[in-house]
């Protein structure tokens, strides 16, 4: 008599790649699809097999380690499809938050049988750099402002921005104010006249307009700002800081009307 024993299932193949099929590219304030793809073997034919799980972490991480948006995500039960004889093929998807950390990363695809015997294979990929803000919705409105007045004098208190960081590395900020296009010395024009760059003025902390930095033309870079990244693993949000401004009518040369400008922010690296 002869009793010939189960045979352990392989993982022929993995790679792992984002939708285009390339190194992974996040997207702001998101999640991008992220597979692990390839195909398992098994020589007592590919019906015996009957699971494909999979791990994707970050090269500072471990494939044991628990589950975190930042540097580990789990897929327990893979779609597996198109089997032939000894082979199946198999993907595992993830939904890979903004602020992964980038770098390299590893999928660890896991193929088990019936007799729940098992095998494992590794595939790598680099996960790029995402610097990426997001500010707040609405205008920056000073209110009414007199000739020679600014807001703190008028009573209108300064305005505020919160500006999220919605990437995966610390930033830095450039604030552009203008009238009408970047450099044009401008902050704002108005019905009648405009008014120069340096009068409208910005901080990081809650102040005074005498107390706040002026814009200059052209923009200025706001180093440090260090808005990290998100690095709780639990956390989905971005986070944020907020950046305050405040804004001074001159006694001359004389404006009159409403006067309208653009505000740009810029991230930069820190």
């Amino acid at each position: 008599m002869l009793a010939v024993g189960n045979t352990r299932p392989e993982v022929q193949s993995a790679i792992l790649t984002d939708a285009d099929g390339g190194a992974i590219d996040l997207v702001p304030k998101g999640t991008v699809p992220v597979q692990c793809t390839g195909s398992v073997r098994d020589q007592d034919g590919y019906t015996d097999i009957t699971k494909v799980s999979a791990r994707i972490y970050h090269s500072g991480s471990s494939d044991g380690d628990t589950n975190g948006y930042t540097d580990h995500y789990t897929n327990a039960s893979c779609r597996i499809y198109g089997g032939s004889a000894k082979t199946i093929s198999y993907e595992c998807t993830f939904n890979v938050y903004f602020h992964a950390n980038p770098g390299t990363w590893y999928c660890n695809v896991t193929v088990t049988d019936t007799a729940l015997s098992s095998s494992s294979l590794t595939a790598s990929q680099i996960l790029g750099v995402l610097m990426a803000i997001d500010v707040a919705d609405g205008a920056i409105n000073y209110g009414n402002l007199a000739l020679g007045e600014n807001t703190t004098l008028a009573g209108n208190g300064q305005q505020s921005k919160i500006v999220y960081n919605t990437g995966n590395i610390i930033l830095d900020m450039n604030l552009d104010g203008f009238a009408a296009s970047s450099g044009d010395a401008k902050a704002m024009s108005c019905t009648s006249g405009t008014i120069d760059a340096g009068y409208q003025r910005w901080s990081l902390s809650s102040g005074s307009y005498a107390k706040a930095s002026s814009l200059t033309n052209g923009g200025v870079d706001i180093i440090p700002f260090n808005l990290a990244e998100q690095n709780d693993d639990a956390a989905t949000a971005p986070t944020s800081k907020s950046l305050y401004f405040h804004m001074m009518v001159p006694q001359t040369p004389i404006v009159k009307g409403t006067c309208t400008g653009v505000m740009q922010f810029t991230a930069i690296p820190n």
